[in-house]
């Protein structure tokens, strides 16, 4: 059929088999030819929109090695996050980037609690119908009247070299412990509130062989309905002078502990999604939203943390396969509210019970868009603390890494007769 005979040029063109192709009026929006090097534009357009859309707004942020950027950031030489289609992964990429006045094209999008995206109409988003198994694209103004976005990808890595009662230390550390500046030992605080984390700093640091010692604070702390005793564990650096020396101090997790003890050290890039479950089930314990008497989670939970560990642990988590939101709960805190088992949202085109739908939104033609191009065709964003996987620039304004593509050549065929 002459679909597939196309399926079949658009193959061989993706393989470096042809050098070129024309079409009329199929190639439009939501095509995605990274290797193409060249693009002729036969129809006068005189609009340089038409080849730099698919952009996103000021108020979206997009995922770099670094953290999260936005318009305003300098990302040169900034590797982003890109999401692969094919299975879900999450690599680190070279990108480009792209900023413009919006001009005269529609914005479309969505706010709900779990979902804020708007781009630009012709925007390329990664989307699953009920139908499909497998991620593909659409333009924004293309969407099906129900379809999943993306929340997070996954960035396989094996075990690090450490035991989950560790990191069940250290998850209680950036939580409800302290580092002393004067001697360097490490305090975590529980309330009798919650017996069941009580016992579980016991058992913790009973299971990593180190000396502690425990009291308890006489004054009761002020939380929660009734006053209850704050206990207190106190660790040291290195082993023990005296007594108990078959034990150890926490100094052989030196790496993983900041010099404020509140924000993850480059170590943790090493936990694999396994291992970040236990480092968010830990920081629940430590300072989450108790929904249960012994503060356990089933599948979901809500963590408060200082935004710059907000925002490191929120990057961890979307690409370790977690949904992560974040909402800020004070200047000083952002409440991160997580799910290991709903990986993507569904969009409704329409809704006759009051649910927010997929649509165009206003916008001014001055406002200022930006988009970031990486070689996997999708990105991860980020808006008012919302993730979601959407499609970067589409056409030939993407780099193509096997091809040694570096730049794209537009001619566009104006006042020409």
């Amino acid at each position: 059929t002459p679909k597939d005979e196309r399926r079949a040029l658009l193959r061989d063109f993706q393989a470096g088999q042809l050098d070129g192709l024309c079409n009329a009026m199929l190639l439009t929006e939501g095509t995605d030819l990274p290797r193409a090097s060249c693009l002729v534009h036969l129809k006068p357009t005189k609009s340089a929109t038409l080849y730099e859309q698919m952009c996103l707004d000021a108020e979206t942020e997009i995922l770099t090695a670094h953290g999260w950027a936005g318009i305003n950031t300098d990302i040169t030489g900034v590797r982003v996050a890109a999401f692969d289609l094919s299975d879900g992964s999450v690599t680190w990429s070279d990108a480009t980037r792209i900023e413009r006045p919006r001009g005269g094209e529609q914005m479309w999008g969505v706010s709900s609690p779990h979902l804020d995206i708007r781009v630009t109409g012709g925007h390329r988003m990664v989307v699953r119908t009920r139908h499909k198994t497998e991620w593909h694209i659409r333009s924004a103004e293309d969407l099906p009247a129900e379809a999943s976005i993306p929340l997070c990808g996954v960035q396989r890595v094996s075990d690090a070299d450490i035991s989950d009662d560790e990191i069940t230390f250290l998850g209680l550390l950036l939580t409800d412990g302290s580092l002393s500046a004067a001697n360097r030992s490490i305090s975590i605080f529980q309330s009798d509130r919650y017996p069941g984390i009580v016992d579980l700093i016991d058992r913790t640091l009973e299971n990593m062989g180190v000396k502690y010692t425990r009291s308890a604070h006489q004054r009761p702390s002020n939380f929660g309905p009734r006053h209850y005793p704050l206990n207190r564990w106190t660790i040291s650096e290195g082993p023990p002078r005296g007594r108990d020396k078959h034990l150890r101090g926490w100094g052989a997790l030196a790496p993983w502990v900041s010099h404020d003890a509140k924000s993850l050290t480059a170590e943790y890039e090493k936990l694999s999604a396994r291992q970040v479950g236990v480092l968010v089930r830990a920081m629940h314990a430590g300072d989450g939203l108790k929904r249960q008497p012994d503060g356990w989670i089933s599948g979901s939970t809500s963590i408060c943390a200082n935004p710059v560990l907000a925002d490191q642990v929120q990057s961890l988590c979307v690409r370790r396969g977690f949904r992560c939101n974040a909402s800020p709960r004070s200047d000083r805190l952002v409440m991160l509210h997580i799910s290991e088992h709903r990986p993507d949202w569904t969009i409704v085109r329409h809704a006759s019970d009051g649910r927010p739908t997929w649509d165009v939104v206003t916008s001014a033609p001055d406002e200022r868009v930006w988009c970031v191009t990486v070689s996997t065709g999708a990105i991860i964003t980020r808006r008012h603390g919302k993730v979601a996987v959407v499609g970067n620039t589409g056409r030939g304004l993407r780099l193509h890494p096997e091809s040694g593509k570096t730049d794209c050549v537009v001619i566009d065929m104006v006042d020409i007769a």
